[in-house]
């Protein structure tokens, strides 16, 4: 695992390679199950149209604005799920305390978006504090800015089946991120993303 410092007590870890092919496998099943419930999340929330489809997976209360975008109960399924990634990020970080589930949402990159889509600068839920974001990638590798007060302070890609966690209980009040749009020379292909939050 790699590991990149932050200051007041945050980083960044990047685990490559890691699911197993069969777990990888399944995870592309749940993935194509859950495929039809995502939605491109409306203007409410953002402004204009965000360039990715999602779906948030809840217990109901979130702090996640229930307009604009599309929800679902948390499954058994998907809790399972969330639960092998966290156990895989856990077997590196054996000391971590983030153990409580806040919620999880799968996101679509899709070439027919313009420039294979994006995520503007933004912060998870800051309002809880939230001290472990994993986000799973496979598909297209992405690269995840993070800013501290509108300066990139680091650049971070996420490659086919890694884990990058956002770690530290003042990560998402601290820092923002972002995943940019691709270059008009890139060949644009889908990535998806599966981010799940943890809280103390």
């Amino acid at each position: 695992m790699s590991s990149f410092p932050l200051q007041g007590g945050c980083s960044v870890q990047v685990l490559e390679n890691a699911l197993t092919p069969q777990e990888y496998s399944d995870f592309i099943r749940i993935g194509s199950e859950y495929g039809p419930q995502l939605k491109q999340p409306t203007s409410y929330t953002y402004g204009h149209r965000p360039k990715f489809k999602d779906v948030t997976f809840d217990f109901g209360i979130t702090g996640v604005p229930n307009r604009g975008y599309a929800h679902m109960p948390i499954t058994t399924q998907i809790f399972n799920f969330c639960k092998i990634i966290k156990d895989r990020y856990n077997e590196e970080v054996p000391q971590n305390p983030y153990e409580r589930l806040f919620n999880c949402n799968l996101v679509h990159y899709a070439p027919d978006f313009d420039l294979d889509g994006g995520r503007g600068k933004h912060q998870d839920n800051p309002s809880v504090d939230l001290g472990l974001v994993l986000i799973y990638s496979w598909g297209e590798a992405r690269t995840l800015n993070i800013f501290d007060e509108g300066r990139i302070v680091l650049k971070v890609e996420m490659n086919h089946n890694s884990i990058l966690a956002m770690e530290g209980v003042n990560f998402q009040k601290m820092y923002s991120h972002c995943v940019r749009k691709l270059k008009r020379t890139v060949t644009q292909r889908n990535r998806h993303s599966f981010n799940i939050r943890y809280f103390n």
